[in-house]
């Protein structure tokens, strides 16, 4: 049995309740930036794009697609190493990025200007937001709280890594 940061544990294979806790809260935190990220995205560009149907959709298009992405590889990172650092680093990660972004959204957006409103919104808008959006994987943190951390998943953790499969294949699709 091995403890979140893979050393020897004599107790529980389970987060402890504070932690689990902890993990939940991190989750839903992550989850109101994905959303604030997605408004305040379009919001971004809309003084070279307008606000057009064309920008909403490319900025929905694109939290939807990076989540699927980030939901997949969020969820296969758990599998493999149940390690919070891995984690958090990406929510900094993810953090600095878009500091940078706000930065650089005026560069990007006379960049992609010159292209046709979907097309020049739609890059802008990955160009971006869809590595910080990819990055903050709430569903990896609910996971990891119910994670098994001896290597063998709990029952809610497998059906869990199912469902975040299922929803990495099918959101791409709700975006078509």
């Amino acid at each position: 049995m091995h403890d979140l940061k893979g050393r020897e544990s004599p107790s529980s294979t389970s987060p402890t309740g504070g932690l689990r806790l902890y993990l939940y809260i991190t989750a839903g935190v992550t989850g109101a930036a994905i959303m604030i990220v997605e408004i305040l995205g379009a919001k971004m560009l809309a003084p070279w794009f307008g606000t057009s149907h064309f920008v909403w959709t490319a900025q929905i298009a694109v939290t939807l697609v990076a989540l699927a992405v980030g939901y997949y590889a969020g969820g296969r990172l758990v599998g493999r190493s149940a390690r919070l650092g891995r984690l958090y680093g990406a929510i900094v990660i993810a953090a600095g990025y878009l500091a940078i972004a706000v930065a650089l959204r005026e560069w990007v957006a006379y960049l992609f200007l010159q292209l046709p409103l979907a097309a020049g919104s739609l890059i802008s808008s990955v160009f971006l937001f869809f590595a910080p959006l990819g990055c903050n994987d709430q569903h990896a943190f609910l996971r990891l709280g119910d994670h098994d951390l001896g290597g063998d998943h709990s029952i809610l953790a497998t059906r869990y890594q199912g469902n975040v499969q299922i929803n990495s294949y099918s959101t791409p699709g709700r975006c078509l």
